[in-house]
């Protein structure tokens, strides 16, 4: 199957000649959501914008002078319990450099990097909040971020938690699979944790492709270049991407993305193209039990074509992030109306809820 793209063939064209190596949501990938929200901020005051001149006086409160949102975007995920790139389990409480900070482990932010959307749901707001009992899922945690960046009593270690969520959080929600999950005989996939697959040599599960599309190290590649290349690209008026509730907008849309391409498109690799597929309302039972019929089967190989494929999708989406990263920052920071947040506060005395801890899955 062939996704249809996002954007026009000539913002298409200009996001394929983007380095190749970057590819998702990897630290690199956050980093560059990260850098693009900082930039705009920065290119909005100087046109002379009071609320995005605010936003970046109080990040500097906050950080300090020479901050940098690119720096402390991947943190969020070096105080989860689980090293994704060590496979070690990190001690709860333990304390971590990231990014400048100073943070602490804590394993009950595991669940906050995602929301786990059935994908034979609709598509709505009313599926998204479904799956957002207590708080615990990224929607919700965006919006108390956005809440505990506007608290004028709130300490100083307190705000530089906050940011660094909410920097990475927008991140994480614009992944398609990080909004999405399907139940294959009454067992998750975790979105696409449990599905795995075959690209250029390299075996992963379909979220990790996701995740590090290509690679699992960042090393050769450059946000910066990257971040500039997208900021070339953004429409000239992106207003639609931060009107009404854009958060749950975002995850509605990565929903959307993973129903109608993601999940279609390993079905389709599958099956040799002749398959149905779970965003279509696949159905296991007549698909067999091997290797559709559970939510972990054998390995499925993608076609070569699937970076191509997937890329425009991609790159849209960390410009979205970008986006509206900066939108909500000027919200939280800059005197703007901010998104409501959750009907449940999810702060007491500038900390989050204690809440029960969900098994880390991404």
């Amino acid at each position: 199957m062939t996704p249809k793209p996002l954007l026009p063939a000539s913002a298409v064209a200009l996001l394929l000649a983007a380095p190749t190596s970057v590819f998702a949501w990897s630290a690199n990938g956050h980093r560059t959501v990260g850098q693009i929200a900082q930039d705009l901020l920065q290119r909005q005051a100087q046109a002379g914008d009071a609320q995005s001149q605010a936003a970046l006086n109080a990040i500097t409160n906050i950080l300090g002078q020479g901050f940098s949102l690119a720096a402390i975007a991947p943190c969020a995920d070096q105080i989860r319990r689980f090293d994704e790139e060590t496979g070690q389990v990190r001690a709860a409480g333990g304390q971590v450099s990231c990014g400048g900070l100073q943070l602490t482990v804590n394993p009950q932010s595991e669940p906050w990097h995602f929301v786990n959307v059935d994908i034979t749901q609709p598509d709505t707001a009313d599926a998204i909040a479904a799956q957002c009992g207590g708080d615990a899922c990224v929607v919700n945690q965006i919006k108390d971020d956005v809440q505990a960046l506007q608290n004028p009593n709130a300490a100083t270690s307190d705000l530089q938690t906050a940011l660094m969520y909410l920097v990475h959080f927008v991140g994480d929600e614009h992944q398609p699979l990080h909004c999405a999950t399907e139940f294959v005989n009454g067992a998750q996939d975790y979105g696409g944790n449990e599905k795995q697959v075959r690209f250029q040599g390299q075996a992963l599960n379909m979220h990790a492709l996701w995740d590090h599309l290509i690679q699992f190290s960042d090393d050769s590649n450059d946000p910066n270049a990257l971040s500039q290349q997208l900021e070339s690209s953004l429409p000239a008026d992106t207003s639609a991407w931060t009107q009404g509730d854009f958060v749950v907008g975002a995850a509605i849309e990565s929903l959307g993305i993973a129903q109608q391409t993601v999940y279609p498109a390993y079905y389709d690799a599958a099956t040799g193209g002749g398959g149905s597929s779970s965003g279509a309302g696949f159905n296991a039972q007549a698909a067999g039990a091997d290797p559709l019929g559970q939510a972990r089967g054998p390995a499925v190989d993608l076609p070569s074509d699937y970076q191509s494929q997937m890329q425009p999708i991609v790159m849209q989406r960390l410009q979205m992030a970008g986006v509206r990263l900066a939108a909500l920052l000027r919200q939280a920071l800059g005197g703007a109306q901010a998104p409501a947040a959750p009907s449940a506060a999810a702060r007491v005395s500038g900390e989050r809820l204690q809440r029960a801890a969900v098994a880390p899955r991404w």
